[in-house]
């Protein structure tokens, strides 16, 4: 039987939960009780003493969760930026032309918009923003390590993930679809049927469709109906399958390649959005498309004395493009750009034989240093498209004969 000061330094040192300082006993030779009592009292007041220098009142063994905070002095002059969130001013942030994720605006990020910090407070009140690190606290009486802390992850919030919605018309009617990779087959439920024709619904017919959701569960059509679809002004007869019960309308991937809609960030899938609409619907003489709207004198051409007329016949053109070439002549024709004319001294396929005998205009082109230096101090530049620019200039008559195209349907000045 062993020695009871043998017994009571065993017990003590194996139910000390300060594995540093259990391993710190164990490393002692010759080890008896009262050493090791000694030692644990002198550890536990070294302990005491370090949290009371650093301002630590009250320990508990949980495990707390602490918001890390920014420790940053700012002057009384700085601001936090609109745009990033930062401290700096708006106007020199690296951010001013970036586009919000959330908002799809211009001007700030996702970090800083408003309309995603007014989201998240009326969707979760309760829920605080910014980043949150989970640490686990330590209360080891060991000197060395008893105030280590174990960053484990940080706990973010899931950002908001908006639907792509389309707003199509069906029948005539319209209706919105949430556009869905995942699905097949596009479908409308049958109470959005029922809503949208209460007469004269689209005929449905029955077919065999083995349809399942992701988690398996089985899907039950009542029918499905080749229906025509108006998207992005043009018509287009696709099917649509209409479902039992109550549910979104889901545009799949069967419409995709019918509509022309592809998986690439630069094509537009959805409607313009309401900021464009109201633009284009207050300032409608701006982006109308036709050729009216010019007010300057006629254009009239000189031409060099001793200038022969020439007249070229028309180029053949290809059967396959024969009937869009007229129907683009009598567009022409109707816009008042191009006008039949039964004779002509002068005419050509193109106008290259006027150019060769029309007087040049001496006017010097400015090199890039003068463009440069009158483009210094400016702030707002754009890039101006205009419709159709020189189809817009009217020219006399005079000019009009000169500039006469010889085609197949015969001369138009």
């Amino acid at each position: 039987m062993l020695p009871q000061d043998v017994m009571l330094r065993d017990g003590f040192v194996l139910g000390i939960r300060g594995e540093h300082l259990q391993q710190r006993l164990f490393a002692e030779k010759d080890l008896t009780f009262q050493r090791a009592l000694d030692l644990a009292l002198s550890s536990e007041s070294a302990s005491r003493q370090q949290r009371g220098l650093k301002g630590v009142t009250s320990s508990a063994e949980v495990h707390k969760t602490s918001q890390l905070k920014k420790d940053f002095k700012h002057s009384s002059q700085q601001r936090r930026c609109y745009r990033c969130d930062g401290w700096h001013e708006a106007d020199t942030c690296k951010f001013r032309t970036a586009q919000c994720r959330f908002c799809s605006k211009k001007g700030h990020i996702e970090n800083a918009c408003i309309a995603r910090r007014k989201k998240t407070k009326e969707g979760k009140s309760s829920t605080r923003q910014g980043t949150h690190s989970v640490n686990a606290q330590s209360t080891s009486n060991d000197t060395t390590h008893s105030d280590s802390c174990y960053e484990l992850h940080s706990v973010r919030e899931r950002t908001h993930c908006p639907k792509f919605l389309v707003d199509v018309k069906v029948e005539g009617r319209p209706l919105k679809f949430e556009v869905d990779m995942g699905a097949a087959c596009s479908l409308i439920s049958e109470a959005a049927c029922h809503q949208t024709w209460p007469t004269n619904a689209p005929k449905l017919s029955r077919e065999p469709l083995d349809l399942r959701t992701w988690s398996g569960e089985e899907l039950r059509t009542i029918g499905s109906a080749r229906v025509r679809v108006r998207f992005k002004s043009k018509d287009y007869m696709v099917p649509l399958l209409v479902m039992e019960g109550t549910g979104c309308n889901l545009l799949g991937r069967d419409w995709f390649s019918a509509l022309h809609i592809r998986l690439h960030g630069i094509n537009l899938v959805a409607e313009p959005r309401q900021e464009l609409r109201e633009v284009l619907a207050r300032h409608p003489d701006v982006f109308k498309e036709d050729i009216d709207g010019y007010v300057g004198p006629l254009v009239h051409l000189d031409m060099e004395e001793g200038a022969t007329p020439k007249f070229c016949k028309a180029r053949p053109v290809p059967l396959a493009y024969q009937e869009a070439m007229e129907e683009e002549l009598d567009r022409l024709q109707k816009q008042g750009i191009l006008e039949p004319t039964q004779q002509a001294e002068m005419a050509t396929p193109l106008v290259s034989t006027v150019n060769a005998v029309v007087r040049k205009a001496a006017y010097p082109l400015p090199t890039t240093t003068e463009v440069f230096a009158k483009l210094r101090g400016g702030t707002i530049f754009s890039t101006l498209d205009l419709y159709r620019t020189y189809q817009k200039l009217r020219v006399n008559d005079e000019t009009a004969a000169l500039l006469t195209v010889n085609t197949t349907k015969g001369c138009s000045k």
